[in-house]
């Protein structure tokens, strides 16, 4: 038989309305007598009532930062199989408090530290995702203003920057700004024709007034009227006059004091060097600059009866730039524009400029200057 409570090692006896126990006389307490009214008396060893073995709990500190690390709990044994059970605290309140499940909760146990109130588990911050999206957009952000202000930076430079200078160190702007109050426009009036004969463009080669200009401008002009960079203007007698060999003029202008060109070596040319001439193309574009190169040298070119020998150029040459002054990279004259081939029966041809060197023009333009200052 079993018993439901028992005492081991009780030494007394007890009576139940079906018989009545007696205790070993050894006071084990491992087997009882029982005897039962009218009958003879026998011993039966007693069996505790078999009892499911309570589940170790363990609980955490209420709260991550307390430095008690977590504690075994094992309730109390419950009386009569109740279940309810409670650590009482010491007298001085110096022992760990253990607090049983709330009634009809889980059976969920709780330790308070001596001394302290319960604490609350701490309330989780906002979450801070959006710092680094806001520091990512910041630094490209930043990369995008960088890369626009040096683009910007640079095509400014770019800008202000003046072109590639030519060979022997000047850019075109250089040539034309220094070689502009050198150049004139000469326009020969025809009183046969009863106004303007042919315009044609010139350089100013000496201080005292002696200009050079092609023989084809000044040919059969009744008066030639030379015009300055500045607006002024002058009637010029001409000195000399040469087309069978050279096709080139002299002129003279009452004027002292002028800015002439610098004369350079044509004979030191070499083809693909960068040119650049000054001159009134159509006649009516007075003061026109217009770039290209040497494409040869030593062209036999035939020039009304003459046949001449210039350089070759694809710069622009038109009517008016004749007799205008074509400068190397240096900014010094070495030649004088004189023709252009523009059509070869039904075609059109461009960039076929012949300018005359200028090594040869002053063979001939010093003995008529030293000819017309000596004294008549």
């Amino acid at each position: 038989m079993e018993v439901n409570d028992w005492h081991p090692g009780g030494k007394e006896s007890f009576t139940t309305p079906g018989g009545r126990f007696r205790p070993p006389a050894d006071g084990s307490g491992k087997s009882y007598s029982f005897e039962r009214p009218g009958a003879a008396r026998r011993t039966e060893p007693v069996r505790p009532a078999p009892r499911e073995p309570e589940p170790e709990r363990r609980t955490a500190p209420a709260s991550p930062f307390l430095p008690t690390p977590p504690r075994t709990v094992r309730p109390a044994a419950a009386s009569q199989g109740s279940g309810a059970s409670s650590a009482a605290p010491e007298p001085d309140g110096s022992a760990v408090r253990v607090l049983g499940p709330a009634p009809g909760g889980a059976p969920v146990y709780t330790i308070q530290l001596p001394g302290a109130a319960p604490r609350q588990a701490a309330k989780r911050r906002g979450s801070l995702w959006w710092v680094p999206v806001l520091l990512l957009t910041a630094l490209l952000l930043g990369l995008l203003l960088g890369v626009l202000l040096y683009s910007v930076m640079r095509s400014s430079a770019a800008a202000a920057r003046p072109t590639e200078p030519a060979a022997g160190g000047l850019t075109e702007q250089q040539i034309y700004r220094e070689n502009l109050p050198s150049v004139v426009t000469v326009t020969a009036v025809k009183a046969t024709s009863g106004g303007t004969g042919s315009v044609g463009s010139g350089f100013i080669i000496s201080a005292d007034g002696y200009v050079l200009t092609s023989g084809h401008v000044a040919a059969e002009a009744e008066s030639l009227l030379v015009t300055l960079s500045s607006g002024q203007r002058y009637l010029a007698r001409l000195v000399a006059l040469e087309r069978e060999h050279s096709d080139l003029a002299l002129l003279k202008i009452p004027a002292g004091g002028l800015k002439t060109v610098t004369i350079g070596n044509s004979d030191a040319l070499e083809v693909g060097e960068r040119i650049c001439t000054i001159g009134n193309p159509t006649g009516n574009l007075e003061f026109s600059l217009s770039t290209g190169v040497v494409s040869a040298t030593a062209r036999e070119i035939q020039a009304g009866t003459a046949a001449l020998s210039m350089f070759q150029t694809n710069a622009a040459f038109n009517k008016g730039n004749s007799g205008g002054p074509v400068f190397d990279g240096s900014g010094r004259v070495v030649g004088v524009a004189t023709a252009k081939l523009s059509s070869s029966g039904t075609e059109t041809l461009e960039g076929l400029g012949f300018a005359l060197p200028i090594n040869e023009v002053m063979e001939l333009a010093e003995p008529w200057m030293r000819a017309d200052r000596a004294p008549q």
